[in-house]
């Protein structure tokens, strides 16, 4: 359905394997929806193509991420037309050259393998215009699912019963693989149907889990209103299994690694939340999870307050502490993890992507971080256009709250972020990364340029402010993590002194380290960063 492509150097088959390989190991380590071992390429063209065009989007040449953007926007529109085929008769016509194929099951699989995939690509690896469509594409999407009953427990009760006649280790194993799939994939769509959920038995919740991922994402890391309509306290989901069976290379392998418990996410939500919560263990991906819902509940407390006390009964009701205790607790989980020999590439890329994502977790609760995006001069917010009297009015707001204690919380926090970030491989690029740096920095500027630093102590050695390599270099060219430096001074002082120099060396490293990264949207945040240096507040 695109014949130029025929003559493009770019669409040749040596690169699109090559971004293939890219796939798996940089976008699938991030977003685990396609089991990999019984994953059949020729099954679905638009799987495939899906799996393809991320791969591109994630490529450091600037030929393989315009030949995504062109696949992105004419593959997406394919897949909706097909879902939407058997629910529009008239729309059949319009379909007949569009090769796709579907499941033997009750809904197609690779669909919505494919939407999860492109949703997260256009979220987080596209440029702002794909960023902003990826709200109403994300709505789109459950729409569809709600359409074949995708949310209700109808669905999935065809796919248990189907699964417990399985005869064969073999068959046993494929479809365990196949529910697992649709666990994932419908984990990183957006929920309208969230009530449908909380009807389900344990059994078949466990099933659907972490449903409010993506929409999670979208209000709590990129300031959009959420689309769900019910607190995931009332969600009854069990948290998911491990990459040790998700990985498992064969059937006698993954019959050899006995299930583990499973532990409801409202369970680990409480569990979380106690002034003194019993140990649990969790995988990062499980981990990954209960940060999505712990930020769920920490924008309802913050926002909305449609929690109900009788939810977290023996929690405190000191629910910002507690929010922010277990945000910490889990910080140092996810940053110990990062030690471990044994981790597989996804546990690891799983566990870079929740330290990221508790640093802009934590930011939210200390500071209205809108506020500080208007104040720091961006244009739009999720969308929204951003005018004069939008940035007084943050203005008044972000001064009154860097000259605050909580301010200053808040600047410690962004500082040790940054000081602490490990450089990142160049093959383990955290999808979150560039925006956790850029909140962080942002925060860290507004307090260091309206606050009054501390009398500078004379004595502390000369040598403090030498130059030393940037912690959070980012990737600037194809192969390796670029190395940057910094001048000790801000980060190795703060919060007991700081200067207007050391503050604009730092505004000006992190700007070359986002506009070394291959996400559009991170290119626009160092030129934010960037026009920060000269600024007079």
């Amino acid at each position: 359905t695109l014949p130029e492509l025929a003559t493009d150097p770019s669409f040749a088959l040596e690169r699109l394997s090559l971004a293939l390989e890219r796939y798996w190991r940089t976008i699938d380590t991030q977003c685990p929806v396609v089991h990999r071992p019984t994953f059949d390429p020729g099954r679905s063209t638009g799987l495939l193509g899906a799996l393809v065009t991320a791969g591109l989007s994630a490529s450091e040449d600037e030929r393989d991420r315009s030949l995504a953007v062109r696949l992105y926007r004419h593959l997406r529109p394919l897949l909706l037309l097909v879902r939407a085929v058997r629910h529009t008769p008239w729309l059949v016509g319009l379909t007949d050259r569009i090769q796709y194929e579907t499941s033997d099951g009750p809904a197609s699989l690779p669909a919505f393998q494919a939407l999860a995939i492109l949703g997260q690509v256009g979220q987080m690896l596209l440029g702002r215009h794909d960023h902003e469509l990826s709200y109403p594409y994300s709505a789109f999407d459950v729409t569809l699912g709600r359409s074949i009953d995708l949310f209700s427990w109808r669905f999935f009760a065809k796919m248990t019963v189907a699964l417990q006649q399985k005869t064969s280790l073999q068959a046993s194993w494929v479809d365990w693989a196949t529910v697992e799939s649709w666990r994932r994939s419908v984990s990183h769509l957006t929920p309208w149907a969230i009530f449908h959920l909380s009807r389900l038995t344990p059994d078949m919740s466990s099933v659907a889990h972490c449903i409010l991922l993506r929409d999670i994402q979208l209000c709590s890391v990129f300031q959009q209103l959420p689309t769900r309509a019910l607190s995931i306290l009332f969600v009854r989901l069990t948290l998911p299994c491990g990459d040790d069976r998700w990985y498992a290379s064969d059937a006698g392998a993954w019959q050899a690694l006995a299930p583990p418990p499973e532990l409801p996410f409202p369970q680990a939500i409480k569990t979380a939340l106690d002034p003194k919560p019993t140990p649990v263990f969790l995988n990062p991906f499980a981990r990954f999870c209960l940060v999505h819902g712990l930020m769920s509940v920490a924008w309802d407390v913050k926002w909305r307050g449609t929690l109900r006390a009788s939810a977290l009964e023996s929690v405190s009701r000191n629910w910002r502490a507690s929010i922010l205790a277990a945000y910490r607790r889990l910080r140092i989980d996810a940053a110990t993890s990062l030690d471990l020999p044994f981790l597989t590439p996804t546990e690891r890329g799983m566990s870079r992507t929740t330290v990221d994502l508790l640093l802009i977790a934590e930011l939210d609760m200390l500071v209205d971080l809108t506020t500080i995006l208007t104040f720091a001069g961006v244009d739009r917010i999720a969308a929204r256009n951003i005018g004069p009297e939008d940035f007084a009015t943050a203005a008044k707001s972000v001064r009154k709250f860097a000259l605050s204690d909580e301010g200053l919380s808040a600047a410690v926090v962004a500082a040790d972020y940054l000081r602490s970030y490990l450089t990142v491989p160049p093959d383990e690029t955290p999808l979150f990364a560039p925006w956790a740096i850029y909140l962080a920095t942002l925060v860290l500027w507004s307090v260091t340029s309206l606050r009054e630093s501390p009398r500078h102590d004379t004595s502390e050695p000369s040598d403090s402010q030498a130059s030393r390599p940037l912690p959070f270099s980012l990737r600037a060219d194809g192969s390796r993590a670029t190395a940057v430096q910094h001048p000790g001074g801000l980060l190795t002082t703060f919060p007991r002194y700081w200067n207007a120099s050391d503050v604009a060396l730092l505004l000006q490293t992190v700007s070359i380290a986002l506009a070394g990264h291959v996400w559009e949207m991170s290119r626009e945040a160092a030129l934010v960063v960037e026009s920060l240096i000269h600024r007079k507040v």
